[in-house]
């Protein structure tokens, strides 16, 4: 919503738009086995986006985004957060 949000504002383009988010966490926590933390500690966002924008343009569209998004603000207290980008099929570096 927040990107979609971004886009607009920018009149940024984009069909389709995808994330999906990864967690890494140590599964033995959430059964209490060896007293390891069941907290997450690494998180992967991965953004899929289809536009006629330049992929800098989008890399930056989506900075913006994450600087801007409540969710990811609070998972960065807590965990590593990664992004991977790709647009129009081609990972972009962010």
């Amino acid at each position: 919503m927040i990107f979609a949000r971004q886009a607009a504002l920018h009149e940024m383009d984009f069909e389709p738009f995808e994330t999906d988010v990864e967690a890494q966490w140590d599964r033995k926590g959430m059964f209490g086995i060896g007293g390891a933390d069941p907290s997450i500690t690494d998180v992967l966002i991965e953004t899929r986006i289809v536009t006629s924008a330049r992929p800098e343009e989008v890399a930056e569209l989506l900075l913006l985004t994450h600087s801007r998004s409540p969710l990811t603000a609070t998972i960065a207290k807590a965990a590593k957060i990664r992004r991977r980008l790709v647009v129009n099929g081609e990972e972009v570096r962010t």
